[in-house]
């Protein structure tokens, strides 16, 4: 069997994701419209914002781990053919579980939703929702620090350099 061949895979990723680096998340009224009714919350962390008429206003530090759900992922099946598609859900697969360490070894709330719907957070003094449908990336990562924008990253930006989040986070050591 030929081994898989990664060595454009990263690069692709990469060129992929740096049009999304550093960019503030669209506001909700210019976005595209929230994912499917698919979309469900995973940890039990954010099991009370599951069935309210208002949607849950973070005003306190949060990290949004945002997971491919399963029709995004076949979605980007069919654009690469089987062994392409193989490769890219392996590396993927990998920049998550590297994102997911980084992110457990900071002293914030980690919180994992499958899919991408507008999310609303507490910014000078009042909640605003973002959308992040927009993003390239099948996987996504929100920081919320009060007072802040909310910042949107790649599990690849976060293994590129696993600093970013104690950084956005005004915490004095990296991971």
């Amino acid at each position: 069997m030929r081994p898989r061949c990664r060595r454009w895979v990263l690069p692709a990723l990469l060129l992929g994701v740096a049009a999304a680096c550093d960019r503030e998340p669209e506001p909700a009224d210019r976005a595209p419209p929230p994912p499917p009714p698919d979309s469900a919350v995973r940890d039990t962390v954010a099991e009370d914002t599951v069935g309210r008429d208002r949607p849950q206003v973070f005003d306190e530090r949060v990290a949004i781990f945002m997971h491919a759900t399963r029709p995004q992922i076949d979605s980007a099946a069919a654009e690469k053919p089987g062994e392409d598609f193989a490769a890219m859900a392996d590396e993927m697969m990998f920049y998550r579980a590297t994102a997911t360490e980084i992110l457990e070894r900071q002293p914030v709330p980690l919180m994992r939703l499958d899919g991408r719907r507008p999310l609303h957070f507490r910014v000078g003094g009042e909640a605003r929702a973002f959308a992040f449908g927009s993003e390239p990336s099948l996987d996504l990562v929100v920081l919320y620090e009060p007072g802040k924008e909310p910042r949107a990253l790649t599990p690849v930006d976060l293994a590129a350099d696993p600093s970013i989040a104690a950084r956005y986070f005004g915490l004095d050591r990296a991971p």
